[in-house]
């Protein structure tokens, strides 16, 4: 006969957790707390209006002290409905219920000092428990609106965390694969190209010339993830006819029936960084490709606003109405690209990196038609006073 004995269970710690654990994550007892203090606190209303009413010939002035704790106690009680029902976590619900508790204990204990200084001062103090239960109910909801306000702002500081860190691993994304990989299928269709003739080569000029595109759009994109994280730029003094120049040069070459004249002073400088190109280049193209004359025009012209320089890119094209001009900058909406091509990536990234750069972009109605797209951008001496 056997005398090995099976070996006793080890509890799993993830499975149980530690009781402080539990009780913290826990959603139910925060709200089952708050259920039982309003509760205490109505029997000790109720029993104090008893006790009045045998002392009073009348009923009035017992019922109006009365209300003055049912009113919290009913606001406790929303309150404690109201959590229930909340999208707080158990941390969330604890926060609330605590500083619930701890107001009422505020207001109660501040009440009770006053009254045994009274007393011992050897004055008489008449119905001390009214007083007591009158602050304590206020003290109660006084906490419970402080106590939801700081779980609304703690939840919202942890969801901006968790965004960061998307942010950041989408970042991690581009940058170590996508951007990568690309590099690697830009060189090996270069060598092709170099080695090859006829169709082939032109297939790896296509493969070269769209890995380039894709490499400058992931760019883009980290940058915009930085400025959407809220990652600190650094931004500098860069020249603005530069960054117009860059993009004029292969737009003209591009269209052949577009005009373009520019007046902006090449001592002109701006607060941005490395995306300064990028961000023109957005609004010119975008000017270019929604344009449906005969004889496209562009002007863009420069001036400066108290501390700020105002690039103006005005063209005659069909122009922007009055109802999209706000909504043409956000990223879920259509009017991005009205042709309904493209991923609507491009004004969104202008309006996301001025925010950044600490200027702003609008839309106004040209003269006589079309549309003037405005950037303003801070001045980087003026900015720093």
């Amino acid at each position: 006969m056997s005398t090995e004995r099976d070996a006793p269970a080890i509890p799993d710690p993830d499975a149980t957790g530690p009781v402080f654990d539990r009780i913290v994550a826990s959603e139910r007892l925060p709200v089952a707390s708050m259920a039982l203090i309003t509760v205490l606190f109505v029997l000790l209303i109720t029993y104090n209006f008893l006790d009045e009413l045998s002392t009073f010939s009348t009923a009035l002035l017992p019922v109006i002290a009365a209300a003055q704790g049912y009113l919290p106690a009913l606001g406790l009680a929303y309150g404690t409905i109201w959590l229930q029902s909340s999208g707080f976590d158990g941390i969330g619900r604890w926060r609330v219920s605590l500083a619930t508790y701890g107001g009422a204990f505020l207001f109660g204990a501040t009440t009770a000092v006053t009254i045994i200084v009274r007393l011992a001062e050897g004055r008489i103090v008449g119905e001390p428990q009214y007083a007591l239960f009158s602050t304590m109910g206020a003290g109660g909801l006084a906490g419970l609106l402080v106590g939801t306000l700081y779980a609304r702002s703690m939840r919202t500081a942890e969801i901006a965390a968790e965004t960061r860190d998307q942010f950041e691993l989408m970042n991690s994304i581009l940058r170590h694969d996508i951007l990568n990989r690309t590099m690697v299928i830009r060189s090996r269709a270069n060598f092709i190209a170099d080695e090859s003739e006829g169709r082939a080569a032109e297939f790896a000029d296509t493969i070269v010339r769209q890995s380039d595109d894709v490499a400058d759009q992931v760019e883009r994109t980290r940058a915009l993830l930085d400025a959407l994280s809220g990652e600190d730029r650094q931004l500098s003094a860069i020249g603005l006819r530069d960054a117009i120049d860059e993009n004029l040069g292969a737009m003209r070459a591009t269209h052949g029936s577009l005009t373009i004249t520019t007046d902006v002073s090449e001592d002109i400088e701006v607060l941005a960084d490395e995306t300064l190109v990028d961000v023109v280049g957005n609004v010119l193209s975008n000017a270019v490709e929604h344009n449906d004359e005969a004889e496209p025009r562009i002007e863009v012209t420069a001036k400066e606003t108290d501390s700020y320089i105002d690039l103006r890119i005005a063209d005659n094209g069909p122009g922007v109405p009055d109802e999209v001009k706000d909504a043409i900058f956000r990223r879920d909406e259509t009017g991005l690209h009205e042709d309904g091509t493209g991923s609507g990536f491009g004004l969104f990234f202008v309006d996301a990196m001025l925010s950044d750069f600490g200027g702003d972009v609008w839309v106004e109605d040209n003269d006589p038609e079309g549309a003037v797209f405005v950037l303003r951008f801070r001045q980087p001496g003026l900015a720093e006073q």
